[in-house]
């Protein structure tokens, strides 16, 4: 546990998770835990990639989010996929019962991928679908070996979720951010700084931050700079600007080695509540991606204890 000088902000260390609180009346109050979705995979055997998210959701609605993030719902189409996606991401959530992109909502009996591949396999389990009360969409049942269920959506309330992409988005070769934080103790007073380099893979056509949208994640703050907003200085492509009630700071800057670039990042008076520990951080341009865990408690102010490189610098 971190304290601070003035004893008012308590962060308490859980596996894999961490949570804000504050210290009144001698009681420790807990704000927010995390859910802690899994990290961008990619499957050997079909090149394509798969993360699991975690917020439990609607099947509707996780449909629509898979697509806003370029790709669907994922679709299991042989036995392969099926054993890899189960055992490298449904039963590691903190809830096995992720959602897929399959539903007979357009035909009962009748089931379909949402992406219109041929629904030719199968690994329902014994007595599934039996479409109890309505259940016209899959899930990996609570069966432990990676067997389909049906359920109603939205009946059967909100679960974890599985997105699929079929090409390689992370076309950065190498991304190795470091980062501090600042957790105030109160709402919106939370900030990171963070710090690295990224070289550009080799499938990349070149990065242009005045003319492509610039998405930024460090732990639980996501946020799109749309295309326009950098503006450029010297070499450097830079963007500030208001985040709600938070200020984001961006620099981007190529770097003596071809396809290399340093950047910097950071927010200021934002809301970093329920941080998963390590926290990831993603940066992306136009349709470069790359992502990685953050080395935290760079610079001058050391590493937490118990090593937690987590570092509390004082409010100023």
């Amino acid at each position: 546990m971190f304290t601070t000088a003035e004893n008012q902000i308590h962060a308490t260390f859980l596996p894999g998770r961490v949570v804000k609180a504050l210290l009144a009346g001698g009681g420790l109050f807990v704000l927010q835990n995390a859910h802690a979705d899994s990290t961008l995979l990619t499957n050997p055997a079909n090149g394509h990639q798969y993360q699991r998210f975690d917020t439990p959701t609607l099947w509707a609605s996780a449909r629509a989010i898979c697509v806003e993030k370029g790709g669907y719902l994922a679709t299991i189409t042989t036995e392969e996929e099926n054993i890899w996606v189960w055992n490298n991401l449904a039963k590691l959530g903190s809830n096995p019962r992720s959602m897929l992109g399959g539903t007979d909502q357009r035909s009962e009996g009748t089931w379909e991928w949402i992406t219109g591949e041929p629904w030719s396999y199968t690994n329902w389990d014994p007595g599934e679908p039996n479409d109890d009360g309505g259940q016209d969409v899959l899930i990996f049942g609570n069966f432990n070996n990676g067997s389909w269920d049906d359920i109603n959506d939205p009946r059967d309330g909100t679960s974890p979720y599985i997105c699929e992409w079929d090409k390689l988005v992370m076309s950065f070769a190498t991304f190795t951010p470091r980062a501090e934080f600042w957790l105030g103790p109160k709402n919106n007073d939370d900030s990171y700084w963070v710090r690295g380099y990224l070289k550009l893979g080799a499938t990349s056509n070149g990065i242009n931050p005045l003319n492509e949208p610039v998405t930024i994640q460090v732990g639980n703050f996501s946020h799109t700079v749309p295309a326009g907003s950098f503006r450029q200085e010297g070499a450097s492509y830079l963007f500030k600007g208001p985040v709600g009630p938070s200020t984001l700071d961006v620099r981007i800057t190529p770097s003596s080695n071809p396809g290399g670039y340093s950047f910097k990042s950071c927010l200021k008076d934002g809301d970093l509540n329920g941080m998963v520990i390590p926290p990831k951080a993603s940066l992306t341009v136009g349709d470069d991606t790359g992502d990685a865990t953050l080395d935290v408690g760079y610079a001058k102010f050391g590493k937490g204890k118990d090593g937690q490189n987590w570092v509390f610098p004082p409010a100023k």
